[in-house]
């Protein structure tokens, strides 16, 4: 019977160990250790055979049948392997068993799963185009040196995710942030988020969106002329632009343009009193026609 060195994982001493040993106990610290065979300069049938049953005890079959491999080629004839081969055979049988098992339903699922993530991973890219613009043109538009994202193709994309999963608060909150920030259609961007919220309440990043969402205004240019959000004047025409323009094909064009340049619009006229001036008097007539066009407490 020969010995090995082995160094004690814990402890670190020095120890001897029986080759043929698969576990061993260190005498000084009492550690019981497995035998390492992976990292034996010499392999042997034996020390294989251990590192296959292994395997099988985590149902790892085909790794297993990689250890017998290796050690049939040194033994053919290894009674050990060779019944451990049978073993690990029957545990990859069952295996594809299960496959063959699965359902058409179960494979359309994960087909579908794989489709819709695709989808949403493409909408994903478009919207942090738009973002990146925004930060750094202060818009979405080509004229102010921008690459303009394609929000029109990422709502399509998103829209396939939605299509195939309608219920997933992830693919609701990316299509609001598209909606808002894209398009500017707070209202329906509200809508989503809030569907979102109440399907998944925990996430911190749909809450925040929705918070943000009810309390910001789109409208950059009158909120900077009349200096805020919460202004008359501002409710006003927030209304108009929901329940006269957005609902027709002209209105959205409309507003899908004011959302490409009122941005750097509004910053300019924030920082210039007379340009706020001069704008609060261009939008007075606009806002007292739609003042009059709507019942008052719906502002």
């Amino acid at each position: 019977m020969g010995y090995i060195a082995i160094d004690c994982k814990k402890c670190g001493a020095s120890l001897e160990v029986d080759e043929t040993a698969s576990i061993y106990t260190c005498k000084f610290c009492r550690t019981a250790h497995e035998r390492d065979y992976t990292s034996s300069a010499t392999p042997t049938p034996q020390s294989l055979g251990v590192m296959a049953e292994r395997a099988i005890s985590n149902s790892a079959f085909g790794k297993a049948l990689q250890f017998i491999e290796q050690g049939l080629v040194i033994n053919p004839h290894d009674a050990n392997l060779l019944n451990l081969e049978e073993k690990a055979k029957a545990g990859l049988s069952a295996i594809a068993g299960d496959h063959a098992n699965q359902t058409q339903e179960e494979i359309k699922s994960i087909q579908n799963t794989s489709e819709a993530e695709q989808y949403h991973l493409q909408a994903q890219f478009i919207l942090h185009e738009l973002q990146a613009n925004v930060k750094v043109y202060g818009s979405n538009s080509a004229l102010t040196g921008a690459t303009p994202a394609n929000i029109g193709l990422a709502l399509q994309y998103i829209d396939r995710s939605l299509e195939l999963f309608p219920d997933n608060p992830v693919y609701l909150n990316l299509k609001a942030l598209l909606l808002m920030e894209g398009m500017g259609m707070k209202e329906q961007a509200v809508a989503l988020l809030e569907k979102a919220a109440a399907i998944n309440p925990r996430d911190i990043n749909i809450q925040n969106n929705l918070e943000s969402a009810k309390t910001s205004s789109a409208c950059f240019v009158a909120t900077a002329a009349y200096g805020s959000p919460l202004a008359h004047e501002v409710r006003a025409l927030r209304l108009w632009r929901d329940e006269a323009l957005l609902p027709t094909t002209l209105g959205k064009l409309f507003v899908r343009i004011y959302y490409c340049f009122s941005p750097p619009l509004a910053r300019l006229i924030s920082r210039h009193p007379r340009l706020k001036q001069a704008t609060r008097w261009g939008l007075t007539p606009l806002v007292k026609s739609i003042t009059k066009s709507y019942v008052p407490r719906r502002m």
